[in-house]
């Protein structure tokens, strides 16, 4: 008895240690599964990995796996810190309150400017605010020191203008005086201490200094501005009768006379004729260097040239050169 006892002890531990051998070594823990630490690929396990026994005639594997949280949305200029848990401003920025009053980032500049005014401006070295050059702090803010200047009004003798006709009036006014007294023409002479008309004005008869042309187209010209010309350089009227004009050398002439037209050129480059006032247009022939032509007109950069056949073309007029 007792050996046939034996016998069907040995034949349980025996199937039981085949069964442990077969899954592979190592015990399992109080859930039922532990971690392969041997032979895992042999097992199709990798090294490490947690596992479920299921009777010997199976696995059923359960793997840790740990995914952190996401890190929180943080507002602009500033990033996450996973050791707070919290936002943080970026360098070279601070929280203050933005116009909702809400919590934001601002650089340190300004965050400055924001509590000290615009004189104020940050020490990149400190990090704290301070007052710009030619500021100083008042207490609260910062603000332009013009504690070292000082204003002196220039010293004037007022007594060489007590004149009747000035009036004491400052030396800066007396061409304004003179202005109101004779008009803009008018200017003030401090060697003679009156008021004079400039140069190319005429003082009229009601005492005004009146533009020489404008004057002498009124008093000789009867109105008309091509019979009289009024020189600067000698402050004289120079005018002509009645159906002359006056030329800019001091000439007069006829109105209705009309001065030659050179019609005569010469051509100085070799050049095409062309039918229109457009190098796009139909060539009616070309002229060589050398080759006098007759001009009838110059226009916009072209000369209207008549032809041999008595119509007319044009060519370039840099192409041609009067005789």
């Amino acid at each position: 008895m007792k050996k046939f006892i034996f016998i069907v002890a040995s034949l349980v531990i025996s199937f039981f240690a085949w069964d442990i051998a077969s899954a592979h070594p190592g015990g399992t823990d109080s859930s039922g599964g532990h971690h392969c630490w041997t032979n895992c690929a042999k097992w199709g396990l990798s090294y490490g990995q947690y596992h479920y026994h299921n009777g010997g005639s199976g696995y059923t594997y359960k793997y840790n796996t740990y995914t952190p949280p996401p890190a929180p949305s943080c507002p602009i200029f500033s990033s996450y810190d996973s050791l707070s848990g919290n936002c943080k401003c970026n360098s070279g920025y601070r929280v203050d309150k933005g116009i909702f009053g809400d919590d934001q980032c601002v650089s340190e500049l300004t965050y400055c400017t924001n509590h000290f005014g615009y004189g104020a401006t940050s020490n990149y070295l400190t990090g704290d605010c301070e007052c710009k050059s030619g500021y100083s702090f008042n207490g609260s803010r910062c603000e332009l020191d013009l504690s070292g200047y000082t204003y002196t009004p220039p010293s004037i003798d007022w007594s060489k203008y007590n004149s009747p006709t000035y009036n004491d009036t400052a030396p800066s006014d007396t061409n304004i005086t003179c202005k109101k007294k004779h008009g803009n023409g008018s200017r003030y002479n401090s060697t003679s201490d009156s008021c004079e008309c400039k140069k190319g004005y005429v003082q009229n008869d009601n005492d005004q200094c009146e533009e020489g042309q404008l004057w002498c187209q009124r008093e000789y010209g009867g109105g008309k501005k091509e019979r009289v010309l009024y020189s600067k350089d000698d402050e004289t009227c120079y005018s002509c009768g009645e159906g002359m004009r006056i030329t800019k050398d001091k000439k007069c002439e006829s109105v209705n006379y009309k001065a030659p037209v050179n019609t005569n050129y010469k051509v100085v480059k070799d050049t095409s004729i062309y039918e229109k006032m457009s190098s796009k247009s139909k060539v009616l022939g070309s002229v060589k260097k050398g080759d006098s032509i007759e001009v009838t007109k110059v226009i916009s950069g072209w000369a209207k040239i008549k032809l041999e056949n008595g119509k007319y073309g044009y060519v370039f007029r840099n192409k041609i050169n009067s005789k």
